[in-house]
């Protein structure tokens, strides 16, 4: 059975514990309107037939929530059904005191006859987005350089990745080619940079960023980054940082090409930084880079 819980047990459980997932059953719509940061989505109308997808484990902690407490405490009751043994509820985002954020979980263009979305990613893409990953690592490897090394990223990180609600994948029509890391609240390495940004703006950072074999040479990871810029738009955020190792001039051309703009070296891990600027306008669009003596400008 299932435990009713209040809101100020569940910031408290948030802020303390670390394996939890908050779970979100309201609708699409609802949920891009305003929800608790690192929820995940599951429509109380899907909590049965996709609850194993998006909750693998039945060990895990559980803090579920809707609009007033009705939809939540039905969901609840469903997935303590369904085996899991950690269930609290704790009402409606109404009450809800503490902080809320607003953004899709999904956004997708056409090109041609394809459809390419990133969205993020749920428990049953970790096992995918691994191998994308290690295919990346190894695919690296194949160009004569090591910027991911043995057993880095591993399924620990991409599921925390998921878990947080910073993990991406990309589709072309229904098929994963891609994985990323995208987070919304900075990097502690990058304000010890040996170089300068070129904005002390709030920021968006990509990390682990890899395209499966298949998929590669199509143009997909330019298509990621219009995306990924679209997701930080829509929070209102206009900078959006990445590292990559030197001697990885693929990613860096790619970089280059998409406007990112070279600023320096993280001190800590010495890897080269690139940051994208896009323009202040209600299209996306990316600004024109030219080069001058060792660094990059817009």
């Amino acid at each position: 059975m299932y435990q009713i819980i209040t809101q100020k047990e569940a910031k408290r459980l948030m802020d303390t514990k670390q394996n939890y997932i908050i779970l979100d059953v309201r609708r699409q719509d609802e949920y891009e309107a305003g929800h608790i940061p690192r929820a995940v989505l599951l429509d109380l109308e899907e909590v049965e037939d996709r609850a194993e997808d998006v909750l693998p484990s039945q060990e895990q902690l559980i803090l579920v929530y809707c609009r007033s407490g009705r939809r939540s405490k039905m969901a609840s009751e469903i997935l303590c059904d369904l085996g899991y043994n950690h269930v609290k509820e704790f009402g409606g985002i109404l009450d809800w005191p503490y902080e809320v954020i607003t953004g899709t979980t999904s956004i997708c263009t056409k090109e041609g006859n394809r459809t390419i979305t990133l969205r993020q990613a749920t428990m049953a893409d970790a096992s995918t987005a691994v191998d994308i990953l290690h295919s990346a690592r190894d695919f690296q490897r194949e160009q004569g350089f090591v910027q991911w090394p043995d057993g880095y990223p591993d399924h620990t990180d991409v599921q925390n990745d998921i878990e947080e609600g910073n993990g991406y994948v990309l589709l072309v029509d229904e098929q994963i080619a891609g994985y990323m890391y995208i987070g919304f609240d900075g990097d502690p390495a990058y304000p010890k940079v040996k170089g300068a940004w070129h904005s002390d703006l709030p920021y968006a950072v990509v990390h682990r960023m890899g395209i499966g074999g298949d998929f590669r040479g199509k143009g997909l990871a330019d298509k990621a980054f219009s995306l990924v810029a679209h997701f930080c738009l829509d929070r209102g955020i206009f900078n959006l940082r990445i590292d990559t190792d030197e001697a990885n001039k693929r990613m860096q051309h790619i970089l280059k090409k998409n406007g990112f703009s070279y600023c320096g070296t993280v001190i800590q891990v010495m890897v080269t930084v690139w940051r994208l600027i896009k323009s202040f306008t209600d299209t996306p669009k990316f600004i024109t880079i030219t080069k001058e003596t060792n660094v990059w400008i817009f």
